[in-house]
């Protein structure tokens, strides 16, 4: 049994570290992770001044990421605390939040249940001023509690988690995100800003002038949606509205531009 909990561990942190330079391994992680914690979903959540989202996740559908920043993660009393602990940190049960201050909250019977979101076991990645960055790790609620040895392991793989996140970014930072010659815009916005499929959609037609509403009656989606996604859009690529957006789409157009003529000057 320990033999097999530690391949598991290792096979995690393979995919920990490859996420460096490859994003898409992060699912695989998150994946690992629930599967040592006999858990059901997995996510890093960033929290901003004002916003907050989850960023890379496992078991969680998008109406569930939706759902949270839009509205739930203001009311969430697992993330009261988030501004006040340090990185390094971890958690599970009634060391983040007592059950019974979770189970009267709005958050609680109006979200978590619904979606399948029980007990809490989480590692803080990152602190600053200017954000909050979590891994939470969620068991089905007919499960209870986590068992102690995730108490034991659980601390020993938050830094791990915390050092490959803080040289995911590094990386990114230092490259400037180089994007591959060819890329569409919403194409290049997932690759670098790391937004999905339905919020590069978003993102492109509000950022060229498009009123969010007609977005949504363009998409057949609600406006609920489109302004819950845009928050999101502005959050992670750090701009303060449509205007902002629309400056940070020109110029991601005009390294795209200039790509494409590089890669046609070097293929002549």
């Amino acid at each position: 049994m320990l033999a097999k909990r530690r391949a598991r561990i290792l096979d995690l942190l393979d995919h920990v570290y490859a996420g460096v330079l490859d994003a898409s391994r992060w699912p695989y992680a998150l994946e690992s992770l629930v599967g040592l914690f006999g858990a059901s979903s997995a996510a890093v959540r960033v929290e901003q001044p004002g916003a907050a989202f989850l960023r890379e996740s496992y078991g969680i559908d998008e109406a569930a990421k939706d759902a949270y920043a839009r509205h739930y993660w203001r009311l969430d009393p697992w993330a009261k605390t988030v501004w006040d602990t340090p990185a390094g940190a971890f958690g599970h049960g009634d060391v983040i939040c007592p059950r019974a201050r979770v189970e009267r909250s709005a958050y609680h019977v109006d979200y978590a249940l619904r979606h399948g979101f029980g007990a809490l076991a989480a590692g803080f990645l990152e602190r600053s001023p200017a954000r909050v960055v979590t891994l939470g790790v969620l068991r089905d609620p007919r499960r209870g509690d986590f068992e102690a040895p995730v108490a034991s392991v659980g601390p020993l793989l938050t830094p791990h988690f915390a050092r490959a996140f803080a040289l995911r970014d590094a990386v990114t930072a230092s490259d400037g995100g180089a994007l591959t010659p060819g890329l569409r815009l919403e194409e290049a916005l997932r690759a670098r800003y790391r937004l999905t499929i339905a919020e590069a959609r978003i993102a492109v037609r509000v950022g060229a002038g498009r009123a969010p509403k007609e977005v949504a009656a363009d998409l057949g989606t609600s406006w609920n949606t489109v302004r819950s996604q845009l928050r999101v859009v502005f959050a992670k690529l750090q701009v303060d509205g449509q205007s902002g957006l629309a400056r940070r789409l020109t110029l991601l157009e005009v390294e795209l531009s200039r790509a494409r003529g590089l890669d046609g000057a070097l293929s002549r």
